[in-house]
């Protein structure tokens, strides 16, 4: 028996033996009993934030004061990064009670009471026949797997990653604002650079592309 009959004896992973009062067990409740309080109140005080923005951004007024947009104004004036202001508009747009007529989300509908903040934000990048299948239970690394594996776009960009390896270099040949005029006028100037580095990089692949460059 053991010496005190409130002390229970665990095994740890690594074989040692540890015994546990019964203070113990009531610090450890305690301890997962704050936690998941404080992580109520983080998910509750994501969500007001992300039907703040969702409201501000259906009805526009971002604009009262100048901003162009809801993403400008939740960095400049919140310190809400693009990303994070997305999947904020994300949740409302997937997740929530919205009022179409006053762009209003009144909450969670009550399917998705039970995730997490953090959970939803994964599940808000999959396709509605897949999202069906998600549970409370499953973890975020388990959900964002999911996602990976039914995310068409990102396998995509991996493979060309895997496959290209480092991007390539580029080097600016020429640089207007009106190409059909300058095209005849700066054509042998055009052929002396690429000759030029041909015969500095005798064995470099390259292509040339004509990029528009252009600002909203």
């Amino acid at each position: 028996m053991n010496k005190l009959q409130n002390v229970e004896t665990m095994e740890k992973v690594n074989g040692e033996v540890m015994e546990y009062t019964q203070r113990d067990k009531e610090l450890y409740e305690d301890l997962c009993q704050m936690i998941t309080a404080e992580q109520r109140q983080i998910n509750f005080s994501a969500l007001t934030i992300a039907k703040s923005l969702y409201a501000m951004h259906k009805n526009g007024l971002y604009q009262i004061e100048g901003y162009p947009n809801i993403y400008d104004i939740a960095k400049s004036k919140f310190h809400i990064g693009r990303t994070s202001c997305h999947n904020a508009l994300s949740i409302c747009q997937h997740f929530g009670q919205n009022n179409p007529e006053t762009g209003e989300c009144r909450g969670l509908r009550p399917e998705y009471e039970a995730f997490s903040h953090s959970q939803l934000i994964e599940m808000a990048h999959l396709p509605k026949e897949i999202r069906e299948n998600i549970t409370p239970e499953m973890s975020v690394r388990k959900i964002r797997r999911i996602r990976q594996e039914h995310d068409p776009d990102r396998v995509s960009k991996g493979n060309r990653k895997k496959k290209h390896g480092r991007r390539p270099r580029q080097r600016q040949l020429l640089k207007t604002e009106d190409i059909r005029e300058t095209l005849d006028r700066e054509k042998e100037n055009l052929f002396s650079q690429i000759d030029a580095f041909t015969q500095e990089h005798p064995s470099a692949k390259y292509r040339i592309a004509i990029t528009l460059l252009y600002e909203e």
